[in-house]
């Protein structure tokens, strides 16, 4: 009884929630950038200072949102609005495996990305960006 109710509900998710939840993710992540980028280059260089371990769990949650997307779409259409989600749910996962098996690659490369102000609002931006095109996807396509 408990795996049914378990099914029913990964399978109930709608692609539209999944959209936004990501997107309100990508704002969360992005916003305080913009606000005060001393302290927001000080908390990104803190997390991924903190070590494998912590690394490695925030892989896990790129896992659970590749698998949320690809559980309800996972083939590639190129007539398909949906192949956009299904795109991003391939990527996080790939995102998920290099940061679970080569963690210090990940620290190095986002530790020396951060260091000027210019990268950081650089990707703050990209991720507004993100946010709004799975914001419009959500609304307009599922």
């Amino acid at each position: 009884m408990p795996t049914l109710l378990a099914t029913n509900f990964i399978q109930g998710i709608p692609m539209q929630h999944i959209a936004f939840g990501i997107a309100g993710l990508c704002l969360i992540i992005a916003l305080p950038a913009f606000y005060n980028v001393k302290k927001y280059k000080e908390a990104f260089e803190d997390f991924f200072n903190s070590g494998n371990a912590t690394l490695r769990l925030a892989s896990v949650l790129f896992f659970a949102f590749a698998f949320l997307i690809l559980n309800t779409h996972w083939t590639i259409k190129f007539s398909s609005n949906r192949s956009i989600m299904t795109v991003l749910g391939y990527l996080m996962l790939l995102e998920g495996v290099v940061w679970m098996w080569f963690p210090s690659f990940v620290r190095k490369q986002m530790i020396k990305f951060v260091q000027k102000n210019s990268m950081v609002y650089t990707m703050a931006s990209v991720l507004v960006l993100i946010a709004v095109g799975l914001g419009y996807l959500a609304l307009k396509v599922y």
